[in-house]
């Protein structure tokens, strides 16, 4: 990727500005197609071959064509006065092209890292050199460190990628495109604002306060961020509503401290809007008792029980953010079914299975926990596979003489 700075020509004032092209060019005998994005920032000519190549004859014939360069290397072209990281302030449109440049470099650096993953196919995305400048385009559009929401993504993406997941990949690609939608929006709907803030970070309209509830700390755990494992994320639970939480940090060096599970009597916290699980952060807090039989009914008693309802929720999450919702759930089964592994069954006998991967991990664990004693619920990750929905596990409550305990799966 080339990337060139403009001299500044303040005398300049254009109605109208070039923001993307792409140029098939040709330079003795060799012929390919050069994208060139002119965005705001010092960085604001960006040009790259269909090979993923940052310079060479192609890119510079290119760049030529357009006026930003000449065969002695000046650079022709206006020069752009906003910096190139998505400030808080700006991420929304406010009518001013100023404001609007941020948002607007990130909703193209989205369209191209799409265009870049469809062009090479989902079996060779993962390493593929456009794929992965593409990538980092997006990353210069943004903050630093990158949003959760934008990190998450990424990671998501990732391991899509790595295990060729049409699924997964489709649905984040449909997300991508959205957001560079929405971007392009002057005046955005709701849901529009509200996808740009689950991404990029909520602004003070995008987060509810929240004080004097007491929450359970069921699973903690390193998902995959902007690298194969950056983002902290404890999946919380409010023991007077039933509502799944989770608490999402990005990598410092240490993990969260502390035993898990446990209870936390929050002060104050925020909730930022979005699909289930809302992300909460917790600003005021004190250690609580360890779980005891109290705490174990108050969460039994939210927990789903239709397994009908629970595929249901979690398609109308999916339609609505196909690349930003991780549904989870929090199901009590009416028994289980061994006979084909371990299967989750409601009372109309609708069973849900686990997500295996190999002999080992956390389905193999909680197979191993209920061998010989029926789960009074189970919480983990929702996924779809071919076959239909699956659970991967993260915990599960267990009754044993009359008492129930709590294992967090691993």
């Amino acid at each position: 990727m080339s990337e060139r700075e403009p001299p500044r020509d303040d005398s300049q004032r254009l109605r109208g500005a070039l923001r993307r092209a792409l140029l098939e060019v040709e330079v003795d005998g060799q012929r390919g197609w050069v994208t060139i994005t002119v965005g705001p920032g010092p960085a604001q000519v960006r040009a790259i071959s269909e090979d993923g190549d940052e310079g060479g004859p192609l890119v510079e014939a290119a760049l030529e064509a357009l006026g930003f360069g000449d065969p002695s290397g000046a650079l022709l072209g206006p020069q752009a006065s906003q910096p190139p990281g998505l400030r808080r302030e700006s991420l929304l449109p406010q009518g001013d092209a100023r404001a609007d440049a941020p948002l607007s470099t990130a909703g193209v650096a989205f369209e191209d890292l799409v265009t870049a993953i469809v062009r090479v196919g989902l079996d060779e995305a993962l390493e593929a050199p456009s794929v992965e400048a593409a990538r980092e385009r997006l990353l210069s559009a943004c903050a630093t460190p990158a949003p959760l929401g934008l990190a998450r993504f990424l990671g998501r993406l990732r391991a899509g990628l790595a295990e060729r997941d049409p699924v997964t990949v489709t649905r984040l690609l449909d997300e991508a495109s959205r957001f560079a939608s929405a971007a392009r929006q002057r005046a955005p709907s709701p849901t529009d604002l509200k996808r740009i803030q689950i991404m990029l970070g909520p602004g003070r309209d995008g987060v509810s306060s929240v004080s004097d509830c007491v929450l359970v700390e069921l699973s903690r755990e390193w998902v995959a961020g902007v690298e194969r494992h950056s983002v902290e994320r404890r999946l919380l639970v409010d023991s007077r509503s039933g509502e799944l939480l989770v608490e999402c940090r990005l990598q410092k060096g240490t993990a969260s401290l502390g035993p898990c599970p446990r209870v936390l009597r929050v002060g104050l916290a925020e909730i930022e809007s979005g699909p289930a699980p809302r992300r909460i952060h917790i600003l005021q807090y004190e250690v609580g008792h360890a779980l005891d039989a109290s705490s174990f009914d108050s969460i039994a008693q939210h927990a789903e029980r239709d397994l009908s309802a629970l595929r249901a929720r979690y398609q109308r999450d999916i339609k609505q953010y196909p690349g930003l919702a991780e549904p989870h759930a929090l199901f009590a089964p009416a028994r289980v079914d061994r006979d084909l592994g371990l299967q989750l069954c409601d009372a109309s006998g609708d069973a849900l299975p686990l997500r295996r991967r190999g002999d080992e991990g956390r389905s193999a664990a909680l197979e191993r926990a209920c061998a010989e004693v029926s789960p009074e619920w189970v919480v983990g990750t929702l996924h779809e596979r071919p076959e239909g929905l699956a659970l991967d596990p993260c915990g599960v409550a267990l009754r044993h003489d009359g008492a129930v305990r709590y294992l967090r799966l691993r």
